[in-house]
């Protein structure tokens, strides 16, 4: 019975302290939903404190600006016109607007500061230097010795003396633009026979334009090689466009007599700065970061080294043979193929070369500020797409009005890219061998445009 009576009483307060257990955490419960409540209350009463502080702000600005534009009617004028080329704009076709100039970076400069970013530019080079390494050591095995490519770009690089002559001569022809202009403009609103003053200095401009167009045919006489020839041809390009911006620009002021010439040092920065938009000044960095230049400097020169290696190893031994040995049509078609993918390097490799890695580097060495040389173009769904964010003109027009969805677009854009590449450098690659292995026969202009692939050893 004592025994029996024992364990009751355990049960009792066994049960008892169950109770009270839960009856503690109970109270805990409705005490944390107490909490929570007044929480959410407090919360709340400060969103509406501060919305109803932010919309007497926006009323006491509102009202303050209404008070100023009521007591100056210039002012109103200027509010109701602005509110009404709004809505007339609203209904027309949205214009291109003007570039503005600020001071920002290229965007894989700022795509490189993201460590996951960078891990991927790292992976790519670790598996272009394995790439390398690999033809190297088949190099080598095969008793073909070491070719790094060095030899393509003494042969590319050819001449260049006579290639800086050409641009020394291209560059005093640019700058005497500048005071042409001046005498023009100058002496314009007094003259009496204003036609006539206009009609001498267009003919004076035609000049100097068909000046530069003798520039390929005086290239052909001296025999120039590829990489001399395409540097001449860019710089008379990029100089045409320099004075063709500045005079634009610059005439509309002179015919309303609304803003002085600029001085000479700003037509001479303009020449040289890495942009085609005339600007009297531009953002400017405060020094000059020579590492930064250096690193661009090496890319640059990786980047050349890494093309020329490409050109002896892929296409040198796909088109050497055209000019000297008869070809079908179905070897054309194997060469194309084969010619994708290191077309579609040779393309990556010359953007980063000339759009990131050598403007980046001139225009730190001008202190050139605003850096968007380009943008996200590898994310382009369509081809009009890409065009806008490169502004590099390829293959691809008839595509330029499709349009996808963006991952079915995107994927479309680099299959016909990488198509239209190996295209165009194979048959850029085949021509030029053509016109190494054969000798010249019609020794006129028509030469320059009849491709000597299809005359000498065409194919069958």
């Amino acid at each position: 019975m004592v025994q029996a009576n024992v364990t009751s009483d355990r049960r009792t307060d066994e049960q008892k302290n169950e109770v009270s257990s839960s009856g503690a955490s109970r109270s805990k419960h409705v005490l944390r939903d107490i909490a929570l409540h007044k929480l959410r209350s407090s919360v709340k009463e400060i969103q509406q404190d501060v919305v109803r502080r932010v919309h007497d702000e926006l009323d006491s600005m509102v009202h303050d600006v209404l008070s100023v534009v009521e007591k100056s009617p210039a002012l109103a004028d200027n509010v109701n016109n602005l509110f009404n080329n709004h809505a007339h704009s609203a209904t027309e076709k949205k214009r291109p607007s003007e570039r503005v100039f600020v001071a920002r970076p290229s965007l894989l400069t700022e795509l490189f500061e993201v460590k996951h970013i960078r891990s991927i530019y790292h992976m790519f080079l670790a598996v272009l230097i394995i790439a390398l390494v690999n033809n190297i050591a088949t190099d080598v095995l095969n008793g073909a010795g070491v070719r790094l490519g060095l030899r393509y770009v003494h042969i590319g690089f050819g001449k260049l003396g006579w290639a800086l002559g050409l641009w020394a001569c291209m560059f005093c022809c640019t700058v005497l633009v500048y005071p042409v202009y001046c005498t023009w403009a100058e002496y314009r609103p007094n003259c009496r026979f204003i036609r006539l003053w206009d009609g001498l200095y267009s003919l004076v401009l035609a000049t100097y334009v068909c000046a530069f167009a003798t520039i390929p045919p005086y290239m052909k006489g001296y025999d120039m090689p590829v990489a001399s020839a395409a540097v001449v041809l860019l710089e008379q390009t990029r100089l045409l466009m320099k004075v063709h911006a500045f005079i634009r620009s610059q005439t509309p002021h002179v015919l309303n007599h609304t803003k002085p010439l600029p001085g000479f040092e700003r037509f001479l920065y303009f020449i040289f700065a890495p942009t085609l938009i005339y600007r009297d000044t531009y953002p400017r960095t405060k020094c000059i970061r020579w590492w930064f230049v250096t690193v661009r400097l090496l890319e640059v020169l990786g980047a050349i080294l890494l093309i020329s290696f490409i050109v002896e190893h892929y296409l040198v031994p796909q088109y050497g043979s055209f000019g000297v040995e008869q070809h079908t049509w179905s070897t054309l078609a194997t060469s194309v193929f084969r010619t994708m993918l290191p077309g579609t390097l040779i393309l990556l490799c010359g953007f980063y070369l000339l759009l990131h890695a050598w403007l980046n580097g001139w225009a730190e060495t001008l202190r050139f500020a605003d850096r968007q040389f380009y943008r996200d173009w590898w994310n382009a769904a369509s081809y009009g797409e890409y065009y806008r964010t490169w502004n590099f003109f390829g293959l691809g027009m008839a595509f330029s009005f499709v349009k996808y969805n963006s991952d079915v677009g995107n994927i479309f854009l680099w299959t016909t890219l990488a198509i239209g590449t190996g295209v165009q450098v194979s048959f850029y690659s085949m021509e030029l061998c053509a016109r190494l292995n054969c000798a010249q026969v019609d020794d006129t202009w028509w030469d320059l445009f009849v491709p000597r692939s299809w005359s000498c050893h065409g194919l069958t």
